[in-house]
């Protein structure tokens, strides 16, 4: 089991057989980073438990906890965006390869053939890899996924400012009605 939280991303696997845990606060009243939501927590849809998958090359992810981010799947590549970090808006953006559950962060994917048949390149420090896309009619154009990243990360901002509103409110209401007893 791990810690409730919000703030974080939930991401469905290709095989739709796992979810994805990551990031996110642990505590509304207390908007602490804590490390425990810098790890990643996988769910197993089929055996509903959970698991915490060790990281590999950690020096290329998230050094602090990452709240009110968006993610998205692409092919394997988990790819986490903005959000805040310590608090203040992050601009990183982190690319998590989960293939075959060997996990490990990746600096960049250096080139992306947009074709939708065609190989995806991935560089790791000195180490390239070519991929071949299992589903070529599937692949998703760059740019859509640039869209979405951005798209959910404003909305996720937009509903953290809400939630931290309505929150003061209530507790700006509390003081209130206490003073009045």
């Amino acid at each position: 089991m791990i810690p409730r939280r919000f703030g974080h991303t939930g991401t469905l696997s290709s095989d739709g057989q796992k979810i994805f845990i990551f990031g996110g606060l642990i505590n509304p009243y207390d908007l602490k980073l804590t490390n425990d939501t810098i790890n990643l927590a996988v769910l197993g849809i089929e055996t509903l438990k959970w698991t915490r998958p060790i990281i590999s090359d950690l020096e290329l992810g998230p050094n602090t906890c990452l709240a009110d981010h968006s993610a998205t799947l692409y092919n394997d590549f988990l790819i986490f965006a903005f959000g805040y970090q310590n608090y203040n808006l992050s601009n990183h953006i982190y690319i998590l390869d989960v293939k075959n559950e060997a996990y490990h962060w990746v600096r960049t994917i250096a080139r992306i053939n947009l074709q939708l048949k065609g190989n995806i390149t991935i560089s790791n420090h000195s180490n390239s890899k070519n991929l071949q896309s299992s589903d070529p009619q599937g692949e998703i154009p760059m740019w859509v996924i640039v869209f979405l990243s951005i798209s959910g990360f404003v909305f996720i901002v937009f509903a953290g400012m809400a939630t931290l509103v309505f929150l003061q409110g209530n507790r700006k209401k509390a003081v209130k009605d206490d003073g009045r007893k």
